[in-house]
């Protein structure tokens, strides 16, 4: 059950990658995250503000570096989740 939920949250994490200005910049490097947490209905729910709230600061990255509410929605995040690892992938 708890490899499930890892293997669960790569792939969310990874969706949530494609979305949004992953398209728009048409990058060629992935970066995925796998994150492990006790509380999937929590941490998805957070995701859904992160979503809501990078809509709303989309103009520019020192936008959204600026903002006080992404940073407060980041350190809650951490209270949730822990970061199991971190890769960038490049396209050949």
């Amino acid at each position: 059950m708890r490899r499930n939920t890892v293997v669960t949250f790569a792939l969310l994490v990874v969706a949530f990658a494609f979305s949004g200005t992953a398209f728009a910049q048409k990058a060629t490097v992935l970066r995925v995250i796998i994150v492990k947490t006790d509380n999937l209905a929590g941490y998805l729910q957070e995701l859904q503000k992160g979503q809501a709230l990078l809509k709303g600061l989309v103009d520019s990255d020192s936008k959204t570096s600026a903002s006080s509410e992404y940073k407060d929605w980041l350190k809650s995040l951490d209270k949730i989740r822990k970061i199991v690892s971190d890769s960038l992938y490049t396209e050949q």
